[in-house]
Order: structure tokens, then C-alpha cells, then sequence
């Protein structure tokens, strides 16, 4: 998240963690399909501490790394963001009018030398499908040129192993911020149970909405939706945003040696959020 961002966090803010490959974008259209203001914290400009509109798209993040690094995060240009996501492109705009002053801000930090007094909510993906994500991602839109394994062992150094980073980030929301004001969202949940996952996220954030307002956001939200919408918006292409969405497809892509890189603390952050590992992983 921006420092300017971060200084404009107020009453009515809750924060949005996620790990780049997450799932973010899909919680974030179906937040604005439900009328709820979202902003990412690092391409967005909030104007104050409360004013439920932003300064636009920025441009390239100040904060980003450079394309190709590995832990960048995955950010398109401006002009293709609006292209291939339509409706977080429009949020935040003048004539949008909200029922709540809630704000739902993203940041793709860590919590690390962080002091954060709002609300969190933290998005959580098995470790091992979120990297895939993240590598698929920048490879089409960030530059990325190196094969999977090379990703994973951090390129002989150029940046840090993406597991533990991962490990890192996601635990430290955990230590940093209380049980009270911590919900945790599993995407792997969401996607078996979108209905009962988001209803249990809106009575977090002190949000009311009808059944059938859920039903049809969950629906205008959906990865086919978007894929559609993305479709229409960039003209088809091999390279896409809203890729599947698939639980578990590490099983199918992942060999040992790729799979080791998650021994020790990815292990256990992994084990902790109730996914399948090996019990000596944890060592």
C-alpha cells in the first residue's frame, strides 16, 4: 500500500490483505457488484480519510518493484486494467453513491513494521497455487521470463524464494493483528461455498445485504463472468487476468524438488490454514 494511502486509513476503513495470486481481483469485483467501495491500495490515490472516491488509476505503482523481479507486484497499465476489468475500473467514481461510508482498501504487503488499527480482512490461497498464479501472471503482464523452477528457487538470488516471502506475508498478519479484528478468508472456501464464505465476510464488515443481492453479485463476480467480460474487453488472447481460479492444480504441476521449496515456515503457515502437507515438511 502506498505511504500516502496509508495515511488516509480512518473510521470506516477495513484493509484487504492479500498475497499477489490470491484471488484478489475476484474479491474485489464482488465487493463493488455489491455496491461496497473497494480501492486497491497501491494503484489508487485515496483523496482523504474518508471521501468514498479515489484520484483514478496511477499509473505504475510508486511502490512496485521492476517488471520481471519475481515478487513485483503483478500490475497491468491503466488503460488495459480498464480494458480487462470494467467494473473496478468504474468504482470509485463520481456518480457512484454508497449505502455504508465503508471502505475496503488492498494492500498486498506484509504487515511487517506496520501499525494498522483497522479491521482486517486476509485473503488466503493454498501457497502453493497462489505462486502459480503469481507466475502465470508475470509472465503475461509483468515481464517474467525464467520457467517455473527457476521462479520458485528465486532466480540465484535476484530475489528472495517466493515461498518463504508467501510464508512471511501471510503469517505476519496473524501475529500483528488481533483475533477481534482479524477475518480470515480461504479462497479454497469461497469457492465451494461463495454464499456462505461472503455472508460470514458482510456480518464482518457490519454490511446488510438480501440473499438475493448476494446470489447476484456471486453470480456477476464468478470467474466465467469475468472471463467474458475480459474477453470482450481485450479482445480474447492466451493471456488473461481471470485465469481458473482451480483448487489444488499444484498437485498436477508441482515436482519435488519445486515442492520442497515450502519446507519449514511455508509448511507451517500452510498447516495452519488447514492444507494437506507432509508431516516432516515442517522441519
Amino acid at each position: 500500500m502506498r505511504p500516502e494511502n496509508r495515511a488516509r486509513l480512518g473510521a470506516n476503513d477495513v484493509v484487504l490483505a492479500s498475497h499477489p495470486g490470491s484471488g484478489t481481483h475476484w474479491i474485489a469485483t464482488l465487493l463493488v457488484e455489491l455496491g461496497i467501495f473497494y480501492a486497491s491500495g497501491h494503484d489508487e490515490l485515496l483523496l482523504d480519510r474518508s471521501t468514498q472516491r479515489t484520484g483514478g488509476w496511477q499509473g505504475p505503482s510508486s511502490d512496485a518493484t521492476p517488471a520481471g523481479s519475481g515478487l513485483s507486484r503483478p500490475g497491468l497499465d491503466p488503460i488495459e486494467r480498464r480494458r480487462r476489468l470494467p467494473q473496478l475500473a468504474r468504482d470509485g467514481a463520481a456518480s457512484v453513491s454508497f449505502r455504508e461510508p465503508l471502505r475496503v482498501v488492498l494492500t498486498n504487503h506484509s504487515a511487517l513494521g506496520q501499525a494498522v488499527e483497522q479491521p482486517v480482512v486476509l485473503l488466503v490461497r493454498d501457497g502453493r497455487d497462489a505462486l502459480l498464479s503469481l507466475y502465470h501472471h508475470l509472465r503475461s503482464f509483468g515481464g517474467l521470463e525464467c520457467d517455473f523452477g527457476t521462479f520458485l528457487e528465486g532466480n540465484r538470488g535476484a530475489w528472495p524464494p517466493p515461498a518463504f516471502s508467501w510464508g512471511v506475508s501471510t503469517w505476519s498478519w496473524v501475529g500483528a493483528i488481533p483475533s477481534s479484528r482479524l477475518f480470515a478468508l480461504r479462497f479454497e472456501d469461497a469457492r465451494a461455498d461463495p454464499e456462505g464464505c461472503f455472508g460470514r465476510l458482510l456480518a464482518f464488515l457490519g454490511v446488510e445485504r438480501t440473499q438475493e443481492e448476494l446470489r447476484r453479485a456471486i453470480d456477476a463476480s464468478s470467474y466465467d463472468a469475468m472471463r467474458r467480460r475480459e474477453d470482450e474487453g481485450a479482445g480474447g488472447g492466451t493471456a488473461r487476468v481471470m485465469r481458473k481460479g482451480r483448487v489444488g492444480e499444484w498437485r498436477d504441476v508441482y515436482d519435488s524438488e519445486q515442492l520442497a521449496r515450502f519446507r519449514g515456515l511455508p509448511t507451517r503457515v500452510l498447516a495452519h490454514f488447514g492444507y494437506p502437507v507432509e508431516p516432516d515438511a515442517t522441519d
